[in-house]
């Protein structure tokens, strides 16, 4: 697993997400401003709603936009056997119960992204997630316990770059 390209991969994910938002933010101020939109009787929300979505949008957008300098701005650290899970690092988990192993980037934002590297599947997580907080400060082979509606889940930390 080659971290930087994974890096790389995410910061573009990233950006593509934000210039996506971005379209998508602009298209439904516009439509919120448009003049077709004022509203035909008092009952006629659209123009309302229409405008707190392109607010919330528009948030998200600053939101990401700061998750973007922030995820640029991340050091990328190595990781050998010795070393404790934090920040950068790359890592896999192998389910007890099934023996699946996913694999994960550890970062501080912009969680949840799933990355197609070579032939590898790599979930981003952050470290506030309850995966990530989990994993946090742990070491190579350590169990992992992970407690979800659905029932705890056990897993083992099998590799760490």
């Amino acid at each position: 697993m080659d971290k930087v390209a994974v890096r790389d991969v995410w910061l573009a994910r990233i950006r593509s997400d934000l210039d996506a938002l971005k379209n998508s933010q602009k298209a439904t101020q516009d439509g919120a401003t448009h003049a077709e939109s004022r509203s035909e009787h008092p009952k006629d929300t659209r123009a309302i709603e229409s405008s707190y979505l392109a607010r919330g949008l528009a948030e998200r957008v600053v939101d990401l936009e700061q998750a973007l300098i922030t995820a640029g701005l991340m050091e990328l650290k190595d990781f050998d056997s010795q070393s404790s899970i934090g920040l950068s690092a790359l890592f896999s988990l192998e389910d007890q119960h099934t023996g699946v192993e996913s694999h994960y980037f550890l970062t501080s934002v912009a969680g949840g992204i799933r990355l197609a590297v070579g032939d590898l599947e790599i979930l981003s997580l952050t470290t506030q997630s309850p995966l990530g907080r989990a994993v946090s400060g742990r070491h190579l082979e350590d169990e992992v316990l992970l407690k979800i509606p659905q029932g705890d889940k056990e897993f083992v930390i099998r590799r760490l770059r």
